[in-house]
């Protein structure tokens, strides 16, 4: 877990599949910190946060570990900001415990179930392929958060990515996609969020295709909904200080705190 010093009320990034807490885009911590103190913490499993003696990992799971971090730094009440696999734990933080959750911001998500647009072939047949190392795995399955004439564009974007140190074990990301792959939807139970929530995604979402996350905000009262043209699943990376403007947009126009 790190505490990156900033001002003002807290805010928890919830990362996704495989990412690390350093892997945030430096662009998007700089503007948070100016206004917030951002909490960014591993997902069970990841780095040097450890599997505990659960045999298996479930959204459910990732969300208590969430309020426990929670409790343990004393904070009663955090905005969040969650990315991919983190939106479908956020979900669960904020529907199962909705006195911990201020703002809700979710990036690149949907809310299952049926109904869902799948992700492109190319994209699913990358994170069912557990071949190599984990690193082999993530370096697979990245370029395709990126869409193809953005890539071409853009030759050297894996440079923009922040790099990490920490430890990503095989049996760590098979785990992640099992609890993945096992959410229950939780697009019955939206209706109930009354946090003020800003849905976000590219249109060119080959991981969780942009309709997943426009049906989400539609069923969330009150939802903002921003799509980016052109923007993949690494969204944040592409289009760094207009993702940043628009996240602390919205959480300037939602501070009743």
């Amino acid at each position: 877990m790190h505490t990156r010093p900033g001002k003002g009320d807290p805010i928890l990034l919830i990362n996704g599949y495989s990412f690390t807490m350093d892997s945030w885009d430096p662009t998007l911590l700089e503007t948070l910190a100016s206004n917030h103190t951002v909490i960014l913490f591993d997902n069970r499993g990841i780095g040097n946060t450890t599997s505990g003696s659960e045999q298996k990992f479930s959204i459910s799971l990732f969300a208590n570990d969430t309020t426990g971090l929670l409790e343990a730094l004393n904070i009663k009440k955090a905005d969040v900001l969650a990315w991919s696999m983190g939106g479908r734990i956020a979900q669960d933080l904020t529907l199962n415990y909705p006195d911990r959750v201020g703002k809700l911001i979710l990036y690149a998500i949907g809310c299952g179930g049926e109904g869902s647009v799948p992700q492109s072939q190319e994209v699913r047949n990358e994170f069912i392929n557990g071949t190599g190392t984990a690193e082999n795995r993530i370096a697979r399955l990245v370029p395709l958060f990126f869409p193809q004439e953005w890539r071409n564009e853009n030759p050297n974007y894996l440079e923009n990515i922040p790099k990490t140190t920490e430890t990503i074990l095989n049996q760590t990301l098979n785990k992640q996609i099992e609890a993945a792959a096992n959410a229950p939807s939780t697009c019955d139970r939206l209706k109930n969020i009354t946090q003020p929530t800003l849905v976000i995604v590219g249109t060119d979402d080959a991981a969780t295709p942009a309709p997943n996350s426009l049906r989400m905000a539609e069923l969330i009262p009150g939802a903002w909904f921003v799509q980016i043209n052109g923007g993949g699943h690494g969204l944040m990376y592409q289009y760094p200080e207009q993702f940043s403007s628009i996240v602390e947009t919205f959480l300037k126009k939602n501070n009743t705190r």
